[in-house]
């Protein structure tokens, strides 16, 4: 009877247990760090600048999630932007001695990609581009930009190119159908 009664009470024990553990709600991992202010810029808030040419390459390969990246590179500067879909992407950010990686979370703090960004130029020499500059014209006076639009075959990517600056902003250009200039955007990275 006692042993009955033992294994009936561990069988509740376990059961409560798992049905405890699984209706928790799966705490953001980025809520365990500092979101940084959004008018922070990554220049004033950075302390550590790497110098490991091979740090983003790891970082892809291997997919760590928030904190098993924290604890190799501890993260300093991680924004949080809402989706088109309303979920949201954590961006970390570290500084290298070429320009900046740029990594993005999901939700729950796993990897989804990330960006491996030379800078050469400030915000202040992007002022040289006008609208109605040629995408030929942008591309020569920023050949570090990203024109993934340029690349990918499709007519249904918007056409818009990346660019990255010294002093922590994204500069963000937008093309018409002609590939010239229509729009210019900057804001903290």
């Amino acid at each position: 009877m006692k042993l009955y009664i033992l294994r009936l009470l561990t069988g509740i024990f376990a059961v409560t247990y798992i049905f405890i553990l699984s209706g928790c709600d799966k705490m953001n991992e980025a809520d365990m760090f500092n979101i940084s202010d959004e008018s922070a810029n990554i220049i004033d808030v950075v302390t550590l600048t790497y110098s490991d040419e091979e740090m983003f390459d790891k970082i892809d390969t291997e997919k760590y999630t928030l904190d098993e990246l924290n604890k190799l590179y501890p993260i300093e500067f991680i924004k949080k932007y809402k989706r088109a879909d309303d979920s949201y992407v954590d961006n970390v950010a570290y500084m290298t001695s070429y320009g900046y990686i740029i990594l993005y979370y999901d939700e729950s703090g796993n990897y989804e990609f990330g960006k491996d960004i030379i800078v050469e130029k400030s915000l202040k020499e992007f002022d040289v581009l006008n609208i109605d500059d040629s995408v030929d014209d942008v591309q020569k006076f920023d050949e570090n930009g990203e024109f993934l639009f340029l690349y990918t075959g499709r007519i249904d990517v918007p056409k818009i190119s990346q660019h990255y600056t010294t002093d922590g902003y994204m500069i963000t250009i937008h093309y018409d159908s002609d590939y010239s200039v229509t729009k210019i955007e900057n804001r903290l990275i």
